[in-house]
């Protein structure tokens, strides 16, 4: 009977060893540009930084230079609490986007996530309207 309990501990014992040396599938050591966005239905975005910018005078005016087409906008918290309004989005063609958002973005929070109208679309400009403190600032990202 001891025999037997001995060796079921020490079965048991050696898989958690082995378990815990084990590389883990589920750990992920992405670059800072990769999300996982699984509850979205992609597995995988590449973001790229448009912008960062602190909050003053509750509008925020970004250029963006990049070349690059997107589907999506990602604001995200970067310091603090700001509370996006509006933001307008006007495209390399000349056309816009406007978007109704009303959304609290913090550190500890989701960040705001933009459809962008169309297929992938080269930006020129983005209009933040925000309303939050002085100390608070936030990232603009597009995949």
């Amino acid at each position: 009977m001891k025999l037997t309990a001995i060796l079921t501990t020490l079965a048991i014992g050696l898989s958690s060893t082995v378990a815990l040396a084990a590389p883990n599938d589920h750990a992920s050591f992405r670059r800072p540009d990769v999300v996982d966005q699984r509850d979205r239905g992609a597995v995988h975005l590449r973001w790229t930084s448009l912008a960062a910018s602190q909050v003053r005078n509750g509008r925020q005016v970004i250029n963006v230079s990049s070349r690059q087409k997107f589907t999506k906008l990602k604001i995200e918290a970067t310091r603090g609490i700001t509370m996006i309004d509006k933001v307008h989005i006007t495209f390399a063609n000349g056309r816009t986007q406007v978007v109704e958002l009303d959304a609290r973005i913090g550190m500890s929070g989701r960040p705001a996530m933009i459809d962008l109208q169309g297929r992938d679309r080269q930006i020129s400009r983005i209009v933040i309207m925000t309303k939050g403190s002085s100390r608070s600032s936030f990232a603009v990202l597009g995949a």
